[in-house]
């Protein structure tokens, strides 16, 4: 039998999983709002990194497909735990402040919404990351994603 530890990538995945699902227990709220949600008070480092390794999963994907290393996809899950880990350590998600704990919930609860289309001959993967009710805030994050050298590009849509 494997160990049920942090040595085991498995179990380190599947507590991350368990961590999530107890924390929006918890809270017992409805769920459909979460990808909607305003993300501006996720400014600290574990937020921040929380992010960054959920932006990494289209490329992260795409590469282990195309270059038929699915032991990738493993990896890539260990580090996203990780940063699950991380984050649950460092930030407490059901706080007072209503805006902070709904950023934080959403950022728990968040399904990868990752859409594909042809741009110029190539085939891109878009993450939606927001909305974010100030434009400083988009631009502070996309700072950060370009210098962790990923593309971005903010998009301003009308409601």
């Amino acid at each position: 039998a494997l160990a049920q530890n942090n040595e085991n990538p498995v179990y380190y995945v599947q507590y991350a999983h368990a961590r999530i699902s107890s924390v929006l227990a918890a809270w017992g709220g409805d769920r459909g709002w979460l990808p909607h949600a305003d993300l501006a008070p996720l400014d600290t480092p574990a937020a921040q990194a929380l992010m960054l390794q959920l932006a990494k999963y289209p490329e992260m994907l795409t590469a282990a497909a195309e270059g038929f290393a699915p032991h990738d996809v493993t990896f890539y899950l260990r580090d996203l735990a990780a940063a699950y880990h991380s984050y649950y350590d460092a930030e407490r998600i059901l706080v007072d402040d209503e805006a902070t704990k709904n950023a934080r919930l959403a950022i728990m609860g968040w399904e990868a919404r990752v859409t594909e289309r042809e741009q110029a001959g190539r085939t891109v993967y878009r993450v939606r990351v927001g909305p974010f009710t100030r434009r400083d805030d988009a631009d502070r994050l996309k700072e950060k994603l370009d210098t962790a050298g990923m593309d971005s590009t903010l998009v301003r849509v009308q409601r």
